[in-house]
Order: structure tokens, then C-alpha cells, then sequence
């Protein structure tokens, strides 16, 4: 065999081999993907919208808890005491105090019970921080107590109704109520702290304290 045709033939062999090779190529690259990938990347995307889902669940829950967080607290009895101007000038104790239900839960079994903090005539300086909790006995009243209060329902006791002969240049009081919701089986109570204040014309009105 000639020199010529030796050569063009190993270039045809060549070019069918080079040819082969790339339709090889070919068909790899559009070759489908075997069953194990995919049922990795099935998984992976299950995996993946499992995940969304539980934290779509947990954000659903949060603010699920959340609203009945906010639902309670707006439920929550609100009792409040509210001091009136004394009806005799002379006389601060002759004030009265009004005990309102502020919400729309109603509250049974509401009584109140009145505590002399200080009176000045006795001769003890008033302490102008004296706690909700000092000591000494209550005053109670037939009247004060076993009341049922509706939303905005309230009624009015004085301490004059329990002291006589009294008249104070200066005092402090507690008056602590407790009642019953109608949703629950036991008692709630709170303590109201007032002391009083001499007003420029010399008459004598209650302030409210902070109940610490």
C-alpha cells in the first residue's frame, strides 16, 4: 500500500473514531438520571417542604398563643376605688369611696374592708410611705360586703359609716376589696392606699397611692 492511501486511511479511522466519541459524549450528557438520584433529590425536597411546614406550624402556633395571651389579659377582672370629696368640709372621713367593676366579667361576693393606716390626733407622726400591708385590724360593715357588680356597676362606702367622734388633721387609709368572678371557683382582692391632702382653703381631700 501506497504511502497516500495509508495515510488517508488511518485519517478516516480517525475521524470515525473522533465521530464515535462524541456521539458517546452525546448520548451521556442526555442520558436520564439513574433511579438513586432521584430518590436523593426526592427526598431533598421532601425534607425541605416538611421543614416549611414545621416552621409554618410553629409560627401558627406563636401567634395562636399570643392572641389568647392578649384574649386573657382583656378579660381579666378590673376593679378600681375612686375617692370622692369629704360631704362634710369639716369632716375628711365623711368622703366616699366608690368601688366600680371596669370590665364586662361580673364579680361576685364583692366586699370591702377598711384599714386605719394613720390618724395624726393620735399622736403618731404619718409616715408619708406606710405600706399596703400595715398592720392593725380591719373595719367591716354589713353594707360593705356580699354585692354583685355588673360592668360598670358600683357602689359607695364611707369611713364615717364605721368612725365617729373623729376628725383628722391628717390620715391615711387602705381599703382592700375582694370578689369572685363568675368564671372562677375562688376569690381575687385588691388593697387601695389613700392619704390626705390639705387643699388651699384648708379643706382636707384624699389622694390615691401607689398600691406598693
Amino acid at each position: 500500500m501506497s504511502k497516500g492511501k495509508y495515510k488517508r486511511k488511518r485519517e478516516r479511522e480517525q475521524q470515525r473514531l473522533a465521530q464515535t466519541s462524541a456521539k458517546g459524549k452525546t448520548l451521556r450528557k442526555e442520558e436520564p438520571p439513574r433511579p438513586e438520584k432521584q430518590k436523593q433529590r426526592g427526598a431533598e425536597n421532601q425534607s425541605g417542604t416538611s421543614l416549611r411546614k414545621i416552621a409554618i406550624g410553629a409560627a401558627s402556633a406563636m401567634l395562636a398563643l399570643l392572641g389568647g395571651v392578649v384574649a386573657v389579659l382583656t378579660l381579666l377582672p378590673r376593679i378600681s376605688v375612686t375617692a370622692g370629696d369629704p360631704i362634710d368640709p369639716n369632716d375628711t372621713l365623711s368622703a366616699p369611696f366608690t368601688i366600680s367593676n371596669n370590665n364586662f366579667i361580673q364579680l361576685r361576693e364583692v366586699s370591702a374592708i377598711l384599714w386605719i393606716n394613720e390618724i395624726q390626733p393620735l399622736g403618731v407622726p404619718l409616715d408619708k410611705n406606710i405600706p399596703a400591708d400595715a398592720p392593725g385590724g380591719g373595719l367591716f360593715l354589713d353594707d360593705w360586703g356580699g354585692h354583685t357588680l355588673n360592668m360598670d356597676d358600683k357602689y359607695t362606702i364611707s369611713p364615717s359609716d364605721a368612725i365617729h367622734a373623729i376628725t383628722p388633721r391628717e390620715a391615711a387609709i387602705s381599703i382592700g376589696v375582694s370578689y369572685r368572678p363568675w368564671i372562677l371557683p375562688w376569690r381575687l382582692g385588691r388593697r387601695f392606699r389613700f392619704q390626705t391632702h390639705r387643699m388651699p382653703n384648708g379643706v382636707l381631700t384624699w389622694y390615691q397611692l401607689p398600691t406598693g
